[in-house]
């Protein structure tokens, strides 16, 4: 996620065409490093917005990383204009799919693409008044917004209803995965240890002490006391 990186190793990424998956919220987590994002865009690398796993970025939503992103960018830039509204959207869309390969398939609305749509509801309190659609999608928007999305055209969420999956179903088997794990943990933690193995917890058996052996005779018997 290029975190650790030097102002040479920055031109380097810039010289050969390097796209960058920065995550932000992961990096924080993990306490992993800051990426220099404001270097390397006026660099001009190409630069994506990701979250990365959900080991290391708990929920996922890529409305707070852009948010993340672009306040983050100011604090390590020292510059309130570092990383505007408008560059945060493009990372989190264009950037991306470019990072992938696919510009010319999908990241923008434009003839010839794929119809890869999300609808964002701005109308409510919490986004009253709108005057930059750019800046309330990347500060003030969340992922329960978005009511309908298309994938090459396809609706797959109608009124923030899936329309590919069973929510109840799916939902279902994961509390049932989330039960049988915790059930294998519980049954782990009630192995008992096994007696003076290092690492048990359990003591170790104190060592016998050694036996008395009676005294020899001698050839062709007798004592030899």
């Amino acid at each position: 996620h290029m975190t650790q990186l030097t102002d040479a190793e920055v031109d380097r990424v810039a010289a050969c065409k390097v796209s960058v998956a920065h995550c932000p919220e992961s990096n924080m987590k993990l306490a992993s490093g800051s990426c220099p994002v404001p270097r390397l865009l006026a660099a001009g690398v190409n630069v994506a917005l990701g979250t990365d796993g959900c080991a290391s970025n708990n929920d996922l939503d890529m409305f707070g990383e852009m948010r993340t992103a672009a306040l983050h960018a100011k604090l390590i830039a020292s510059n309130p204009e570092a990383l505007p509204a408008p560059e945060a959207l493009h990372m989190a869309t264009l950037a991306g799919a470019r990072a992938l390969g696919l510009g010319d398939v999908t990241g923008s609305l434009e003839p010839g693409k794929a119809a890869d749509i999300q609808a964002v509801q701005l109308g409510g309190v919490e986004s009253t008044p709108v005057y930059s659609v750019a800046s309330h999608l990347v500060y003030c928007t969340g992922r329960h917004q978005v009511t309908d999305v298309w994938v090459a055209g396809r609706r797959v969420l109608a009124g923030r209803r899936f329309t590919t999956l069973d929510e109840a179903a799916v939902v279902a088997k994961v509390h049932a995965r989330r039960d049988a794990q915790r059930g294998r943990e519980q049954g782990l933690s009630r192995v008992p240890p096994t007696p003076g193995r290092r690492g048990s917890g359990a003591p170790r058996s104190a060592p016998r002490p050694p036996t008395a052996q009676p005294p020899r005779s001698r050839e062709g018997g007798g004592s030899t006391s």
